[in-house]
């Protein structure tokens, strides 16, 4: 009995594929409690108030026949393939919360889609060089995704971004191993251009990911394509970026979303909290409250690449070498993006995480597995070691989690209105996604990311209280729900009322407040 576990069974659920599932499921499982609360518990735990932004804009745009967020305004304010895939999902149900629900859920199986592809770069033996890699990868997302400070499952397009960052590493090292064997298809470069249109478009300001690895892309395979096959991967790009400017102009009238035109206004380049920005991206395992320890993410990214780049590589290994010139082309695509967007808005950092989390995956790894190899550990009691702690760590974390009380507040603000508001009164909000999308209520979104590009010109640029009152008079708003009014608090005291209080546990409170009568 113990020698037919010990050479059958323990071979295969303890093997390095059997692992990484394990870790997927893992993975999966803790989110999907929350999934399974419903509604309630998928706001307060798996959503931020900008997923509804594009909820909501995608529900519309299936109802109304036009992209807008509060049934007034047309927008562009969106990434266009999140915003297109949930535009799809919407004609699957006619309930909005079982459209919250099918977004979540594929939001969480999206960050779980990598562990297959690390999963491919494994083998079914402890004693395969291509193993202990990949275990240590999995390990690591899992770690890394599920960091709470990290609030990776929002139901943004950063999961899809993520999955769409891994399947471009996939990709790179097929057409990197076909080199190596003096030959590269035709079919795996035109596939891999098509992934870097795709990363585009599900993030216009990863154009600088993109850029790299098709730098990279020419450089490895360099001489051994046509001049044919080089305009084909041009017309693909071309194409792509055709479609993608299309639908910005087509849906709000701009060649660049609203939301990157308000994010990058009033841009700071030389404040602290731009360098302090500027760290996390750079590094995003944020420590709540060391603002200084976290600054060190510029060092660790450097040091890194110092570290990367004088490691010697193991003969013959060529996953390992691909995946080093992958963490390079990564790296480069971080410090871009982090220099383009320098002293822009200042949460602006927080989003752009995928290419960092999947650099520092792979970086970790070949750390790891180096000081592994040196003193000779034994492969298979290393990584199942790693998986027991790697899931105790995220059990511990994820068992601990709270709700999100200003999450939940909207949420009972939104009831709130349902039940007291005029059926016809339109609502406006610096933080309206929560609430436009659990309110029966048209919500004006008044930070502008979610807004029209007139709003933008007319309001934001024009920086006058005026402005603002005069674009609330002019789309009718009768109601300002919100927590923090910014520079605008003045004039609103002085033109609404408070009818309704919400407290906060961090001891403000959301304000239901009418207008004034002239």
């Amino acid at each position: 009995m113990f020698r037919w576990l010990r050479e059958y069974v323990w071979p295969r659920i303890g093997s390095p594929r059997a692992a990484i599932a394990l870790l997927s499921v893992v993975h999966f499982a803790i989110p999907f409690a929350y999934l399974a609360g419903g509604a309630t518990r998928i706001n307060a735990f798996l959503t931020n108030d900008d997923t509804y932004y594009y909820l909501e804009t995608a529900w519309n745009a299936r109802q109304l026949g036009f992209v807008t967020f509060d049934g007034i305004n047309p927008t562009n304010g969106v990434q266009f393939l999140w915003f297109s895939i949930l535009y799809g999902l919407s004609f699957l149900t006619d309930d909005k919360f079982a459209f919250l629900t099918m977004a979540s859920t594929l939001s969480v199986v999206l960050t779980c889609l990598p562990y297959f592809i690390i999963w491919r770069f494994s083998s079914d033996t402890w004693q395969s060089p291509r193993s202990l890699p990949a275990g240590v990868m999995a390990l690591l997302w899992l770690v890394i995704c599920l960091y709470p400070s990290n609030r990776y499952l929002v139901g943004l397009e950063s999961p899809l971004h993520a999955f769409l960052i891994w399947m471009i590493v996939l990709q790179y090292t097929r057409v990197y191993l076909q080199v190596t064997q003096g030959s590269v298809r035709s079919s795996s470069v035109l596939f891999f251009a098509v992934l870097l249109v795709l990363n585009t478009w599900t993030r216009l300001d990863s154009f600088g990911l993109s850029a790299s690895f098709l730098a990279l892309l020419l450089f490895t395979v360099a001489g051994r394509l046509t001049i044919a096959m080089y305009a084909v991967v041009a017309v693909i790009i071309g194409i792509g970026t055709v479609v993608l400017f299309a639908f910005f102009e087509l849906a709000g009238g701009s060649l660049l979303p609203v939301s990157a035109l308000v994010k990058g206004y009033g841009v700071d380049r030389f404040s602290l909290g731009s360098f302090y920005n500027w760290s996390l991206v750079l590094f995003p395992l944020r420590i709540r409250g060391a603002n200084l320890l976290n600054v060190l993410g510029i060092v660790a990214m450097v040091g890194s690449l110092g570290i990367l780049l004088r490691m010697r590589t193991v003969a013959h290994d060529h996953h390992e070498a691909a995946l080093r010139l992958i963490a390079l082309a990564l790296s480069a695509s971080v410090i871009i993006h982090s220099i383009v967007t320098f002293g822009m808005f200042r949460y602006y950092y927080f989003w752009y995480l995928s290419a960092t989390f999947v650099y520092w995956t792979i970086v970790l790894a070949i750390f790891s597995v180096d000081v592994i190899r040196r003193r000779a550990w034994s492969y298979r009691a290393t990584g199942v070691s790693g998986v027991v702690l790697g899931v105790l760590l995220v059990c511990f974390w994820w068992l601990g989690a709270t709700p999100n009380n200003l999450a939940a507040t909207r949420y009972e603000v939104a009831n709130w209105m349902n039940a007291n508001l005029e059926e016809d009164s339109i609502v406006g909000s610096f933080n309206a996604g929560q609430l436009g999308f659990f309110s029966k209520r048209p919500v004006v979104n008044l930070d502008g990311l979610i807004n029209d590009v007139t709003y933008f010109e007319d309001v934001i640029q024009d920086e006058s209280p005026e402005a603002l009152l005069t674009y609330m008079d002019h789309v009718g708003i009768d109601y300002l729900v919100d927590y923090q009014f910014g520079r605008w608090h003045e004039l609103i005291e002085r033109h609404f009322t408070t009818v309704q209080e919400f407290p906060l546990a961090s001891g403000g409170v959301v304000k239901v407040m009418k207008r004034a009568p002239p």
